[in-house]
């Protein structure tokens, strides 16, 4: 059986196959497509099975690094975001936790505020509010919901993040609007906070999960449309995509959380390096 690493970079799109009865290796490299990364994936899986004889059937594992998030966030491509967050905290992206990078300027750019993941025209609150200790103290009010999804709808918002005060504790009402949200918007990214960091500290929390909202929709078309095909190629074979932490997950669950991946690609050249040390017996290596 065969075991399958794809890399995809800006210029190549690098395979690294390896066999695990008589411990052979072979590479590959095809020039990749970055309007649609999938496409150079696929063609050069097929390249390299024809070139090196290896049967489809006889691939296990595929894994992946992907650098789609990566680079949505350092580009600034991603969904037109819409927020639904709690009455009068509208701002929370905004303002964080006052931290300047330099204190005593008054022309500094502050870059969650120069380029926002959501635009604030695009931050609607309504009424609803669980205390610290997870009860309820103001009911939701599902039509200030359904105003803010048409409007989501009538201004081409296609990813929705929702975030209340302490769902770490209950997440009750946002479980609810995203229930809502995605039987009036079923085509749209629709994801929550406590779903994505169910921890306390609110603009860490509603930070990471507007990082997934930005970048979901683009990560998830990606992932989708690259395990269909791939199943088309490899019937048998499991994908895996390298997660920020080093670890693998299933296509499904990046689907889920697109922000597993912000860090995918990268960190799969640092844990090739750390395997190759450790084999080499060196304590210490810069990885590039």
């Amino acid at each position: 059986m065969y075991s399958i690493g794809i890399d995809v970079g800006g210029t190549f799109t690098d395979f690294f196959c390896f066999n695990h009865s008589n411990q052979q290796t072979f590479v590959y490299k095809i020039a990749s497509t970055p309007e649609d990364p999938s496409e150079a994936v696929c063609a050069g899986l097929e390249a390299l099975l024809t070139k090196y004889s290896i049967k489809p059937t006889e691939v296990s594992t595929i894994f992946h690094g992907t650098t789609v998030g990566t680079n949505s966030i350092l580009e600034g491509k991603g969904a037109k975001v819409g927020l639904i967050t709690n009455s009068g905290f509208r701002d929370i992206l905004h303002i964080g936790r006052h931290q300047r990078p330099q204190h005593y300027s008054i022309g500094q750019e502050i870059p969650w505020q120069n380029r926002p993941l959501i635009e604030r025209k695009f931050r609607k609150t309504i009424a609803c509010r669980f205390d610290s200790s997870g009860n309820e103290i103001i009911p939701l009010d599902e039509t200030s919901v359904l105003d803010h999804v048409e409007f989501f709808k009538n201004n081409n918002v296609n990813s929705i993040l929702i975030a209340f005060l302490f769902s770490y504790r209950n997440n009750a009402h946002e479980n609810h609007v995203l229930k809502i949200v995605k039987e009036q918007m079923p085509s749209a990214f629709v994801t929550t906070s406590s779903s994505v960091s169910p921890q306390f500290r609110e603009f860490e929390r509603f930070t990471t999960g507007a990082v997934a909202a930005f970048i979901g929709p683009k990560v998830t078309n990606y992932i989708y449309n690259l395990s269909h095909n791939l199943r088309k190629i490899c019937p048998d074979s499991e994908l895996r995509i390298m997660t920020s932490s080093g670890g693998l997950a299933t296509p499904e669950m990046i689907m889920q959380h697109p922000e597993l991946t912000l860090l995918s690609g990268l960190v799969a050249g640092a844990n090739a390096g750390l395997w190759l040390a450790s084999k080499k017996g060196m304590k210490n290596l810069i990885t590039r």
